[in-house]
């Protein structure tokens, strides 16, 4: 019988990997058992230990693609550039969508069993939760049944250790697997700040703001992992597609030339010379668009501005006018409801500000309110209201200002974000995951509200899931102090509804 020149564990015949601990295994540190074994190759070292188990089926190569495939950005039309980082080549298991179905064997599924009932038998010990984690969210790569069982597993260690980061990583792969931006974005960047310099989770940061329609966030995390690693081939390749997003071919092109002489294989090589070609065929950088002709009513200005908007104009299919006070914006393929929060609060922010600058121009005195409407279910997806809080401005003939609902028109209720208070309560119901459990905000003062939520479990959030949610509310009420000139600090205190229970509070 040989041994494992690593952990010194039985090995089994003709296995490529220690099954104990993951070691990679060569003729020669089977033979040498003094020697030390090279450390494993790849681009993401967790996936070792399961592979180990599973070496007799000959995954290796499979995965090795799974990880690569994984980083990069999903799937769509960015700026001139096609980016063929084929998502729909990926099944919802992460393999190929072409490769077979592989079923996980016996031999892994009794290894997994056996160190979960080892791991429920320690519950303190923080090496065998992190290793049931790993195990389980790479048996997710061939069973998707797995992924809630890692998260379970990190979550048990970030209970007992809420900075161990080889969990807040591993929340963060599970979570990219699953498409959770924002999850995985919180996660990533606890992470961080415990382990910076992390060339390949700030690749994967990077590609949870792309997807989520953030490239500037994306662009300075890629190249935060170019300072860490200057020779990070998937870092160079999300770049250019980063860079594309924002229509600037001729940094994009720079990028993906970089990423050619790091490919990794003759397919990679292939696709980035594809979208080279694209950046060709477009002269090598983005032709600047033309601007429009100015419009000549208020109406034709909304229009053109809701269209220039970033990300969101492009997926504009019309804009509606049911009255002069408001507007119904139209969206084709544009998903609101998985945004994040920062992302939804500046889109919003964006959106209001330039209507502000469409009514002064025009002399609207206000107020106004957009609907935001996603054209395939004619579902509203957010309403905003502008107030008139500028003075109207006299027209340049004299003639006064023009009310947008003219004499009739009343002002937007809070609800709606009309005002201070209205702002808040539309923030708070625009939270992911927390927005629909908001029962009501009872203001007691002015700058003091109360948030009742229903059946929200805040004390069963991970610490850094925690953190993030007070982040982003503390985000939101100073961008709704900032659109409503307060001034003061706000208090609200998170409440179950059902106990009256205050579960935290938030001061910005």
């Amino acid at each position: 019988m040989q041994f494992c020149p690593q952990c010194g564990a039985a090995l089994v015949a003709g296995a490529k990997f220690c099954v104990e601990c993951g070691e990679p295994l060569t003729p020669a540190a089977v033979s040498l058992p003094g020697a030390a074994a090279a450390p494993a190759a790849g681009s993401r070292a967790r996936f070792t230990a399961f592979v180990a188990v599973m070496a007799g089926i000959l995954v290796l190569g499979v995965v090795a693609a799974t990880l690569i495939e994984r980083r990069k950005p999903i799937a769509k039309k960015v700026g001139t550039v096609a980016a063929t980082a084929d998502a729909g080549a990926m099944g919802s298991t992460g393999l190929p969508a072409n490769h077979p179905a592989i079923k996980i064997p016996k031999t892994a599924v009794d290894f997994i069993n056996d160190l979960n009932r080892r791991a429920h038998a320690k519950p303190n010990d923080l090496a065998l939760w992190t290793q049931l984690g790993d195990v389980t969210s790479r048996a997710a790569l061939f069973d998707p049944a797995y992924h809630q069982r890692a998260l379970e597993a990190y979550g048990h260690v970030l209970k007992l250790d809420p900075d161990n980061p080889a969990a807040l990583r591993g929340v963060g792969n599970v979570n990219y697997d699953l498409h959770n931006y924002d999850q995985a974005i919180a996660a990533y960047e606890h992470y961080l700040k415990r382990t910076p310099g992390d060339a390949e989770v700030l690749t994967d940061l990077g590609t949870m703001y792309l997807s989520s329609g953030n490239p500037d966030q994306a662009v300075l995390q890629y190249k935060k992992a170019l300072l860490a690693n200057p020779k990070f081939f998937q870092a160079y390749f999300n770049l250019g597609v980063a860079y594309g997003e924002e229509n600037q071919g001729a940094e994009a092109r720079t990028s993906f030339e970089q990423a050619l002489k790091l490919a990794p294989d003759d397919r990679t090589q292939k696709e980035i010379k594809q979208m080279l070609a694209s950046l060709s065929r477009a002269g090598g950088a983005v032709a600047p668009a033309v601007a429009p002709a100015p419009a000549s009513t208020f109406h034709g200005s909304v229009d053109q501005m809701v269209r220039a908007l970033p990300i969101a104009g492009q997926k504009v299919s019309s804009v509606q006018w049911p009255a002069e006070d408001h507007a119904r914006v139209v969206f084709q393929d544009f998903p609101m409801a998985s945004m994040p929060p920062f992302a939804r609060v500046k889109f919003l922010a964006d959106l209001k500000s330039a209507m502000h600058d469409e009514m002064n121009a025009y002399h609207v005195a206000g107020p106004m309110t957009v609907d935001l409407v996603d054209a395939g279910s004619s579902k509203l997806m957010d309403s905003v209201a502008i107030a008139a809080d500028r003075a109207p401005v006299a027209s340049a003939d004299g003639a006064p200002a023009i009310p947008a609902g003219g004499a009739t028109g009343a002002p937007a209720s809070s609800a709606s974000g009309g005002d201070f208070h209205g702002a808040v309560d539309q923030m708070m119901r625009g939270l992911p995951i927390a927005g629909p459990k908001v029962e009501a905000l009872r203001w007691s003062a002015p700058l003091k509200a109360t948030v009742l939520m229903d059946n929200f479990p805040m004390d069963a959030m991970p610490p850094f899931m925690r953190a993030k949610f007070i982040d982003h509310i503390k985000a939101g009420l100073e961008n709704a102090k900032r659109e409503h000139n307060i001034s003061g600090t706000v208090e609200l205190d998170i409440a179950d509804a059902a106990s009256g229970r205050v579960m935290d509070s938030v001061s910005q």
